[in-house]
């Protein structure tokens, strides 16, 4: 006999508990998080803890409950098309480097300005206060070279 649409098999169940339930145990801090939830929501339904006090201790346990330390944390590896992007041209004047970033978008070269006005100041009193620098993608730097040295778009 077929069972009606929307029952879950016993069986079923069962293993998606044990699956979280490890899951929670995997961790101290997912284990300290669920325990702290539980006695704040029963707390809370027996009237043993009122209102707010229910309230925070239920954000406390849902924040120990998601903490992660930093070393957990996985970080992307950058690949050759998200790797840093090379410094092209540098000057003191602004709208140099902003003409140089229009030709570059004209021909489909995405371009960053960067200020490097209080790295300046603090690293290299001799220098100029007010560098900027025009960056492309390295894929693009010998192409973006050819068209500023060319004097711009053909």
């Amino acid at each position: 006999m077929d069972e009606p649409p929307g029952l879950v098999d016993r069986t079923s169940m069962e293993n998606r508990i044990k699956a979280l339930l490890q899951f929670i145990r995997q961790k101290f801090n997912r284990s300290l998080g669920a325990l702290i939830m539980v006695m704040a929501l029963t707390g809370w339904l027996s009237g043993w803890i009122r209102g707010v006090h229910a309230f925070v201790l239920l954000a406390l346990g849902i924040a120990i409950f998601l903490y992660r330390k930093p070393e957990e944390i996985e970080e992307p590896e950058l690949n050759a098309k998200e790797a840093e992007p090379v410094v092209i041209a540098q000057s003191a004047n602004y709208a140099l480097i902003q003409i140089w970033a229009e030709a570059l978008h004209e021909e489909g070269i995405p371009t960053e300005t960067r200020d490097e006005f209080m790295g300046s100041i603090l690293t290299q009193p001799g220098r100029s206060y007010s560098e900027i620098k025009l960056l492309v993608p390295l894929e693009f730097q010998q192409r973006a070279l050819d068209i500023l040295q060319s004097g711009g778009p053909a």
